[in-house]
């Protein structure tokens, strides 16, 4: 009999493969470690994830859910947590915006007691790219601002590097465009530094843009022109979309 990991993956669109690997790994190394009771809760919330990936987003929320009621049942905050979490990012990635915010802020309320320093810092930056979302700048300010200063406190250059890139993002949302420049050439310093090489074309492109509204059209084109050429080194197809989209708006946008 085929188990309902197998399943998953043999239904998972082939460009999820090595992420349904990672995850097995990761559970195999959980099984190890924890109680049988708990174990069968991060298996549900594993075969959420993989049902996520398999593109089956009803099918990895009712897996979420149970694993969270599995971890309620045993007292087990750390496991809940985390899979109230998994449940947020799923809300988020649905665009059911106010379900996701609800869920983290519940998994946020368990990490604040128990203590959990990097995971409060990433709900925090999610949670702030939701109120950037929902045009609550005010809020988005405070929750991004406190996420800043877990990465500071803790030294985690990449984590550090995405929130200023979120603050970059609401900083373009309040029409602070050279403050949201200043950003994310720092978040670039920052994935350079730690050779996170792979993320700086994105961010270029991001850049580019602003370098356009702002009327500079010359600089522009050379940023997003650099983007192009490391998408292109990277055979990263969507990412030369992207850029020449970039490009094409650019173009447009000009007399």
């Amino acid at each position: 009999m085929t188990s309902p990991t197998n399943l998953v993956v043999m239904t998972a669109p082939w460009p999820e493969r090595d992420g349904v690997r990672v995850v097995i790994e990761d559970t195999i190394v959980m099984f190890r470690t924890i109680t049988p009771a708990a174990a069968v809760g991060y298996a549900l919330g594993n075969l959420g994830n993989l049902a996520r990936a398999a593109g089956d987003a009803g099918l990895a929320e009712a897996l979420l859910r149970e694993s969270v009621s599995a971890f309620e049942a045993i007292g087990d905050d750390v496991g809940r947590a985390q899979e109230l979490g998994l449940l947020g990012n799923l809300a988020a990635a649905e665009r059911d915006s106010r379900a996701a915010a609800e869920l983290l802020a519940e998994s946020l309320e368990i990490r604040r007691r128990i203590g959990e320093t990097r995971a409060i810092g990433n709900v925090l930056g999610v949670l702030g790219n939701l109120a950037v979302a929902q045009g609550d700048h005010e809020t988005a300010a405070a929750l991004l601002a406190e996420s800043q200063a877990v990465w500071e406190e803790t030294g985690d250059r990449p984590a550090k590097s995405t929130n200023l890139t979120n603050l970059g993002n609401l900083a373009v949302a309040t029409g602070e465009l050279e403050r949201a420049v200043s950003l994310w050439e720092e978040a670039i310093e920052l994935l350079r530094a730690c050779q996170q090489e792979r993320w700086i074309p994105w961010h270029l492109v991001d850049l580019g843009q602003i370098f356009g509204f702002l009327g500079d059209a010359d600089r522009a084109r050379n940023v997003v022109n650099e983007a192009l050429d490391e998408f292109r080194r990277m055979s990263e197809g969507r990412g030369v979309d992207h850029a020449l989209g970039a490009l094409g708006l650019l173009d447009t946008e000009q007399p």
